[in-house]
C-alpha cells in the first residue's frame, strides 16, 4: 500500500457505502498518513514551520475525528486526548516562533536565548510524548479500533446480578412506575 501525505490526501468518501464503512476505509488511512507525518519530522532537524505545519495536520486530523464520535463511541475519546496533547505541545512551539520572529532585530537577546531554551525543550517534550502517545504498539491499536469500531454499538453497562444500568433517560421516555403506586 502506498503511503499517502496527510497533508495531500483527499479521502474518497463512497455514496453507495454507509457511513461507517466509509470511516472504516479512510480514517486507518488517514491516521497511517498522519503517523508518517510526524515520524518525518522527528527523522529531520525539523523547522519552527515544520512544527507549525504537523500542529495544522494535527488539528485537522483532531477535528476530523471528532466528527466521527458518534459512529466510534467514547472510544474515539481517548485518541482524540493524544492528538490535543501533541497539538498543544507544538501550539507552544508554534507561540515561541511567533514571539522570536516579533523581537528579531530588536535587543532583546536574553529573552531571544529563553525562547531558544524553551524550543529545545518543547522539542524534547514533544519528541517523547510522540514516542509515547503514538509507539507502534499504539498505532497498531490506533489503527485496529479506526478499522474495526465504526457502527459498533457500544456495550451497556450492566450491575453485579447482570442487570443492565439505565445511563440517561432519553427525551420523550417516560419513567417506569414503582409497583403499586399510581
Amino acid at each position: 500500500m502506498d503511503r499517502v501525505s496527510f497533508k495531500n490526501s483527499k479521502p474518497k468518501w463512497d455514496g453507495g457505502k454507509s457511513p461507517a464503512a466509509n470511516a472504516k476505509a479512510i480514517l486507518p488511512r488517514l491516521a497511517e498518513a498522519y503517523f508518517a507525518e510526524g515520524d518525518k519530522l522527528l527523522a529531520s532537524q525539523p523547522t519552527l514551520e515544520e512544527y507549525h505545519e504537523l500542529r495544522l495536520a494535527t488539528k485537522h486530523f483532531r477535528y476530523l475525528l471528532e466528527n466521527f464520535e458518534p459512529l466510534y463511541g467514547a472510544g474515539l475519546l481517548s485518541r482524540i486526548e493524544d492528538l490535543r496533547a501533541i497539538q498543544r505541545i507544538l501550539g507552544e512551539l508554534n507561540d515561541c516562533a511567533v514571539t522570536q520572529q516579533l523581537l528579531r532585530g530588536r535587543t532583546a537577546n536574553g529573552l531571544q536565548k529563553i525562547l531558544e531554551s524553551q524550543v529545545g525543550a518543547l522539542s524534547d517534550e514533544f519528541a517523547a510524548l510522540w514516542a509515547n502517545r503514538f509507539s507502534p504498539e499504539r498505532r497498531r491499536l490506533w489503527i485496529n479500533y479506526l478499522r474495526t469500531h465504526a457502527g459498533r454499538r457500544p456495550r451497556t453497562p450492566r450491575k453485579p446480578g447482570g442487570r443492565a444500568v439505565r445511563l440517561r433517560e432519553e427525551p420523550g421516555e417516560k419513567k417506569p412506575r414503582k409497583s403499586g403506586t399510581r
